[in-house]
């Protein structure tokens, strides 16, 4: 009895020891993933510490082109208020040198 005891506790020892080596093992796996993991984690970090900063450059960009398309845009807005205001100057050089015209050519004619 004592013999067969000692049997069923052999057998108990060695399904405990068969059991406690397959938890170790799925213990290493489970922290060979976490490990893995962690590191994915670490680059997905960086990942999105260089986008975040690539999408601040972008916004820096975007910014100053704005602010140059603003700044063109008054540029145009000189330059074709200057234009419009040389069409005047001209149209009235033009008037004033048709009537000095008008003025020589009946000048000429009360002279004849």
């Amino acid at each position: 009895e004592k013999e067969e005891e000692l049997d069923t506790t052999k057998e108990h020892v060695d399904t405990v020891r068969a059991e406690l080596f397959r938890v170790q093992t799925e213990s290493q796996q489970l922290e060979a993933s976490v490990e893995g993991l962690s590191c994915e984690n670490e680059r997905k970090v960086e990942e999105v510490s260089l986008l975040a900063a690539q999408l601040q450059t972008l916004n820096s960009s975007f910014d100053m082109l704005q602010r140059q398309q603003e700044r063109s845009h008054e540029v145009t807005i000189n330059h074709l208020a200057t234009a419009r205001d040389n069409i005047r100057l001209t149209s009235q050089h033009q008037c004033s040198l048709s009537q000095l015209r008008s003025m020589e050519i009946q000048r000429e004619r009360n002279e004849d």
